[in-house]
């Protein structure tokens, strides 16, 4: 069902994300009221094999190859070489907190250094 209203649930998730807990109420209220239908009649039609996964499909194998480190003004390469989906292409959404999507291999300038707590 979600896949039908994926933008509904991004906007969702970044309301949950910031905080905004008056609009993630009221995003439910009105999913409540508007695919209250649609709901049940999706979950009739989802298949239980009983807890086994389903032989058709298999989980994709996701690899960061991390951990990273870099210096202050350096960039650093991320790489998702190794990871695989064998029923599907796989498309990627690196999420370093600035709310942009990255490629397979996003560059990150490191502009100042992290904080460690002592």
């Amino acid at each position: 069902m979600f896949e039908n209203h994926f933008n509904e649930v991004k906007a969702m998730v970044a309301e949950t994300r910031a905080g905004n807990w008056t609009a993630y109420k009221t995003r439910l209220n009105t999913w409540v009221s508007n695919y209250s239908n649609e709901f049940t009649r999706w979950t009739q039609t989802v298949k239980s094999t009983g807890g086994e996964p389903d032989p058709e499909n298999t989980a994709p194998t996701a690899n960061a190859n991390g951990p990273y480190s870099g210096e202050i003004n350096t960039n650093i390469t991320f790489s998702s070489e190794n990871s695989s989906d064998a029923e599907s292409t796989i498309t990627y959404d690196w999420n370093f907190g600035d709310e942009s999507s990255h490629s397979t291999t996003p560059i990150l300038l490191i502009v100042m250094q992290a904080l460690e707590l002592i």
